[in-house]
């Protein structure tokens, strides 16, 4: 039997809300791989950037060990 919920736990997140945070971070470090002919070859980490921002304005957007699979 699953466990029950109670009155004040807070409703779980739906789909959406779990998705986009790491398509979002997914997406900015594939960013880097763009071929743009720059005058300064090094691009910031972008990825770093975008899951720092998340943490920052949403800590319980993604779990803990989300960073690991990222490197």
């Amino acid at each position: 039997m699953p466990p029950q919920r109670g009155p004040f736990d807070p409703l779980p997140l739906p789909l959406g809300a779990r998705l986009v945070p790491a398509i979002s971070i997914v997406a900015a470090s594939l960013l880097t791989l763009w071929p743009v002919i720059v005058e300064f070859p090094m691009l910031p980490p972008i990825g770093l950037m975008m899951l720092l921002g998340w943490r920052l304005l949403q800590p319980d957007a993604l779990p803990i060990w989300a960073p690991l699979p990222l490197g």
